[in-house]
């Protein structure tokens, strides 16, 4: 895979995330109670969530080379920031 795919990939993800923050957690009843089908940013500040985040430190880690860490050993370096930093330090989801 060559680097404007990656971007290409995060990207998308991106936005596909932070277009879903609003609902995360609704039912389909209430998304579409609330805005019908959603095919556009629903908040005007809208932000990816924790999931945006995490997928971006992935990449970075597999751009370094680095291996994930197994269970109950210490997070690889790119993780540490975010394992220091505390709930709700993440994004705007987690912190509901």
């Amino acid at each position: 895979m060559n680097n404007d795919r990656a971007r290409g990939a995060l990207l998308g993800l991106a936005i596909g995330d932070a277009m879903g923050a609003p609902t995360e957690g609704m039912t389909l009843h209430a998304i579409r109670e609330r805005w019908g089908r959603v095919r556009g940013f629903v908040d005007p500040e809208a932000a990816g969530t924790d999931d945006t985040e995490y997928a971006v430190l992935c990449a970075r880690g597999v751009l370094r080379g680095e291996r994930t860490s197994p269970p109950g050993s210490s997070p690889t370096p790119g993780w540490r920031p975010c394992a220091r930093s505390g709930p709700g330090s993440t994004g705007p989801a987690s912190a509901r």
